[in-house]
């Protein structure tokens, strides 16, 4: 039935038709056929979820029927509200899209909009597939579809798109080493090169030094295990900014971390970059992609660059940067032979640094937040807990192929459909795209660790969130406060020893410099009890060549001196003999005039008056500048074992002493005395040897001095500041 009305008149045969019943048939037509008057295109659930795509721009669908116009409008529908189906509810509505716009969010005209994911309960994006037996990558697309937006117009692939001959790394010089001797193969080597710290490498080929300052792809191998990670080479000897375990595999499971040892080899892979073209092509490049608002100099055919001045995609070829009409949706890498491992980038959403979670122990199989309420936004849904806790329960919430184990760190997580996750997996920094730590391999975020002691009880509990506000704080930072209660985020500068992947963000910014712990699996913090604070002086020792002496201006050559003001007291040793105006065990004062250059005066004042040291010749050998604003630095000591000693953050001086000059009078004897006071002393004690001006000889005293008849001290007064007595706490 193509109409939901009836005839006026049914007609039997060789009856007449008289002009009274036709008018009465059109009337009826002109009167009723209205969309009410109309037959539906939804008679079933399965006719109401058709929905067909007209295509793009240039290959477009064409509908044969008015079911089939229907069916492409509802795809359309189905595309703006970014469901399965036209009709589902939309994550936002038109108000509230508004009112994110007035806040300054804007939507980009190139962006992922949907595609293939993980599944079972990971909505982390996989539509981008190694081939693992060829150099072949290839963007799923046929089972679901992939939508993206490429300047401002929508892209969607329905088959599956391949790029093959993927280009291979260099098959010689392309290897590195570990440099650690620390590293034998514990759990927190996983982390190593995350979290601000550093991988340290040492025998880098050639194939890799050639790429200092640019991201690279690796492969390690310990023992039986491979991991495949991203890194910046930014030295011979380092790698910094690491994503460690960062790719999928051709059955979509991720390829994780693995541990580390001293001397494991790192080889070199070919990164490649992968962008869909608005003709519904793949095309790569393995320079990595620049982002700049001014054309790039010295570019390759082939390279990417997003303009930030009109905000697109832009490749470089004869000659020239055109528009690409292409957008970045992953990377892929190959080993000597094939496509291992891949990583889609992430759709489109807006991000917030929204977390007021704060996890704390509540019962030995039960972490939970500590107030009602608490709101966070993961992967742009916001989770709003209202009225109830976030609870995480051990027993029951453990990730799948986790089981709790004692004496083992386990990391607290929030599913952005809002479920509560315990896993064993350290999550990454994502705090510069994101907004905060993410898993992995999961688009969940990271709110709190805790640690099962040796008994699977739930004990110490870290929340990221820390300060009592929403914000998050870099590890490390001191907090003084007179309160009894832990704040959260942090734990009580006390010396104790930590798992260091408990608090892996403190671990990967200290190390050992506050001690070593077990030596194995734990560090210790710093210290801070009835102690006062040493400021940091950092300054290394640079040797300079005779050619560096400039007797002329005065003026000492030594690059990156690491001198950031005039004033700064140095001493200078030599190999054979100082430039003459320049003496050994003599401090001066350091005038500064660039980065890589200094002058020298005799005081402090005279430094800052610009008054300079006439040096008349440059000396011989190899000279060296050192440090002497912290002439004791060498006393220093480590706070507990394997802990940082000398002038670096972390030693300590357990005791300090003071010397202030005494004059003794008794008729006719002068002696000069000093008076000396310990950290943590009673009191201070006289016991010097002084000298007796009138028999030439030695008179020593020792023990207390008495003011008896006739003898007379003075001088020598020292005040130790006033103090009170706070609370320290360390950010982890």
């Amino acid at each position: 039935m193509g109409a939901t009305f009836s005839r006026v008149k049914n007609w039997t045969a060789l009856e007449n038709l008289t002009d009274t019943d036709l008018d009465a048939e059109f009337d009826n037509f002109i009167t009723n056929f209205v969309p009410a008057g109309m037959d539906d295109y939804s008679a079933s659930t399965a006719q109401m979820k058709l929905q067909t795509t007209p295509g793009a721009l240039g290959t477009e669908s064409l509908a044969t029927s008015l079911a089939g116009e229907l069916e492409r409008i509802r795809f359309v529908l189905k595309r703006i509200l970014g469901n399965t189906y036209w009709y589902e509810a939309p994550a936002l509505s038109i108000d509230e899209i508004d009112t994110l716009v007035s806040l300054g969010n804007t939507i980009p005209d190139s962006r992922i909009i949907s595609g293939r994911i993980r599944g079972s309960g990971s909505n982390q994006p996989v539509f981008l597939v190694p081939h693992g037996a060829a150099a072949t990558v290839t963007l799923k697309g046929a089972t679901t579809n992939f939508v993206a937006s490429i300047d401002g117009t929508a892209t969607t692939i329905t088959t599956d798109i391949t790029s093959t001959g993927l280009s291979l790394p260099a098959s010689s010089t392309n290897t590195c080493l570990i440099n650690d001797s620390t590293f034998t193969g514990q759990s927190w080597t996983k982390i190593v090169g995350e979290h601000n710290s550093t991988m340290n490498v040492d025998a880098m080929g050639a194939s890799i030094g050639a790429l200092v300052g640019t991201y690279q792809a690796f492969k390690v191998v310990h023992s039986a295990s491979t991991e495949y990670f991203l890194a910046y080479v930014a030295s011979s000897t380092t790698l910094t900014k690491v994503r460690r375990g960062y790719f999928f595999n051709s059955a979509d499971a991720p390829i994780p971390r693995v541990v580390l040892s001293d001397n494991d080899v790192i080889t070199l892979m070919k990164i490649t970059w992968v962008f869909l073209k608005n003709d519904s092509t793949l095309d790569v490049t393995y320079a990595n992609p620049i982002y700049s608002a001014t054309t790039p100099p010295s570019p390759s055919s082939g390279d990417y660059w997003y303009d930030l001045s009109t905000s697109s995609w832009k490749r470089y070829a004869s000659g020239a940067f055109t528009t690409a009409g292409a957008h970045l949706v992953g990377m892929c890498i190959q080993d000597s032979a094939n496509c291992v491992g891949a990583r889609s980038f992430e759709f489109f959403s807006v991000y917030y640094e929204l977390n007021t979670v704060t996890p704390e122990y509540y019962a030995i199989d039960e972490l939970r937040h500590v107030a009602h309420g608490a709101k966070i936004h993961v992967a742009g849904q916001l989770i709003n807990y209202e009225h109830d806790f976030v609870k995480w329960i051990p027993s029951t919430q453990m990730d799948t192929g986790v089981t709790e184990t004692s004496s083992t760190a386990y990391h607290l997580y929030i599913t952005d459909a809002g479920k509560s996750i315990i896993s064993d997996v350290i999550p990454y920094d994502r705090r510069e795209d994101l907004y905060g730590y993410y898993h992995p391999y999961n688009p969940w975020r990271y709110v709190g660790s805790f640690f099962n002691n040796a008994s699977s009880n739930a004990t110490t509990t870290i929340s990221l969130r820390g300060g009592g506000s929403a914000h998050l704080h870099d590890p490390g930072d001191y907090i003084d406060t007179s309160r009894t209660r832990v704040p959260a985020g942090t734990v009580s500068a006390d010396g104790s020893a930590y798992d260091r992947n408990l608090l892996f963000r403190l671990w990967s910014e200290t190390g050992v410099a506050n001690g070593q712990g077990d030596n194995s699996t734990s560090f210790n913090v710093a210290d801070s009890r009835a102690r006062y604070r040493r400021g940091y002086v950092g300054f290394a020792a640079k040797n300079f060549a005779t050619t560096d002496v400039d007797t002329g201006t005065e003026v000492l050559t030594i690059t990156g001196h690491g001198i950031n003001r005039s004033g700064f007291p140095v001493r200078f040793t030599t190999t054979t003999t100082l430039p003459t105006g320049l003496s050994l065990a003599t401090t001066y004062y350091a005038i500064y005039v660039s980065a890589d250059t200094i002058k020298v005066a005799t005081t402090e004042a005279n430094a800052l008056a610009g008054t300079a040291i006439n040096i008349t010749t440059t000396g011989t050998g190899t000279h060296t500048i050192s440090q002497y604003a912290d002439p004791n630095a060498s006393t220093r000591t480590a706070a507990t074992t394997g802990g940082s000693t000398g002038d670096n953050v972390g030693s300590v001086q357990t005791e300090l002493t003071n010397k202030n000059g005494f004059t003794l009078v008794d008729s006719g004897h002068t002696h000069s005395l000093g008076f000396y006071s310990g950290v943590g002393d009673a009191g201070g004690y006289l016991a010097f040897a002084s000298y007796d001006t009138n028999t030439t000889s030695n008179l020593t005293l020792s023990g207390g001095l008495n003011n008896s008849t006739g003898i007379t001290v003075t001088g020598g007064d020292q005040t130790t500041p006033a103090n009170y007595g706070a609370r320290v706490f360390i950010r982890v």
